[in-house]
C-alpha cells in the first residue's frame, strides 16, 4: 500500500511538472508570438510612415512646384537610406525611381515668340520631354539637380546682376521687352522696351543691343521664364500609359519604389 501511494505522488508530481513546462512552453511561445507581432506592427508603422510623405503626391492636380519638391525628396532619399547612395549603403532600401513626362506641358514652358523652339532651361530631358531619376546618384545630379543649380545661380550669383524679383517681372512682361521679328527694326518699340527694363531692374542700359536676341539678359530671363511656367503647371500621378496609378510598391518590403508623372498641359 505504501509503495502504491509512494507511486502515485511520484506520478502526480511529475504530471504537475508537466504542466508546468507545459504552460511555461505555452506562455513563451505566446510572449514570442506578442513579440512577433508587435515587430510586425512596428514595421508596417515604419511602412507606412515611410509611404505617407509620398502617397500625398497620389493624385492628378500635382503644380509642378510640388513636383520640384519631390524631386529634392526623393534624391535626398536615394543619397541618404537606399543601397545606392554613399550614407544609406548599409540600409539596403531599393532608391525610388521618378520619371517625369513634360510632353503635354512644353508649350506652356516655352518662351512666347521666343528665338527657337527648344527648350532652354530644362535641356535635360530627352528627345520624349521626359526625365528618369532612378538609379544613378550622378544621372541626378547631371539633370535636375542641375538645372535647380543654374536656377539658384541665376537668383543670387550671376554676373547680370538681376535678382529674383527682376526675373519674376521680367518673365510677366517679357513679350513686350524682348521683342522678336518685325519689333527689332522698330525704334519707339525697342524704347518703350528699354524704358520698362529700367523701370524693372533699375538698370540703365543705353541700347537695346543688352536686350536683343542671343544677349545674356535675354538668355537668363527665358531660363527664368521656364521654371516660373514649370512650376505653375500640372501633373497627373499615373502610369505613362494613363492606364493605372502612379506608384509602385515593392512586393516584399511594401515600400514605394517607383513614382510616375505625366504633364496633363493645365497652368495656372
Amino acid at each position: 500500500m505504501e509503495n502504491a501511494t509512494k507511486a502515485l505522488t511520484m506520478a502526480a508530481s511529475v504530471l504537475i511538472a508537466m504542466v508546468i513546462i507545459g504552460a511555461m512552453l505555452l506562455v513563451f511561445n505566446n510572449l514570442n508570438n506578442y513579440q512577433g507581432v508587435n515587430e510586425q506592427i512596428k514595421k508596417d508603422e515604419q511602412v507606412n510612415e515611410f509611404n505617407r510623405q509620398f502617397n500625398t503626391y497620389d493624385r492628378t492636380d500635382v503644380r509642378g512646384s510640388d513636383v520640384l519638391s519631390l524631386i529634392n525628396k526623393v534624391i535626398d532619399y536615394n543619397e541618404r537610406q537606399s543601397y545606392i547612395g554613399n550614407e544609406g549603403a548599409d540600409l539596403g532600401y531599393k532608391p525610388i525611381r521618378l520619371i517625369i513626362n513634360i510632353s503635354k506641358n512644353k508649350e506652356n514652358m516655352k518662351v512666347p515668340n521666343q528665338d527657337a523652339g527648344s527648350l532652354k532651361l530644362f535641356t535635360a530631358f530627352d528627345d520624349n520631354y521626359k526625365i528618369d531619376i532612378n538609379s544613378s546618384l550622378n544621372q541626378m545630379t547631371n539633370n535636375f539637380e542641375g538645372i535647380l543649380e543654374e536656377v539658384n545661380k541665376l537668383e543670387n550669383n550671376n554676373h547680370i546682376n538681376l535678382n529674383k524679383d527682376n526675373y519674376t517681372q521680367l518673365a510677366v512682361g517679357i513679350t513686350s521687352i524682348f521683342l522678336n521679328g518685325s519689333d527689332l527694326n522698330n525704334d519707339t518699340t525697342k524704347e518703350k522696351a528699354i524704358k520698362t527694363f529700367k523701370n524693372i531692374t533699375g538698370h540703365n542700359i543705353t541700347s537695346y543691343d543688352s536686350l536683343k536676341p542671343g544677349s545674356d539678359i535675354r538668355n537668363a530671363v527665358y531660363k527664368y521664364y521656364e521654371f516660373i511656367q514649370f512650376k505653375r503647371t500640372y501633373f497627373d500621378c499615373v502610369s505613362l500609359d494613363s492606364k493605372s496609378s502612379g506608384i509602385i510598391y515593392d512586393e516584399n518590403t511594401g515600400r514605394i519604389t517607383e513614382m510616375y508623372f505625366v504633364g496633363n498641359g493645365r497652368i495656372e
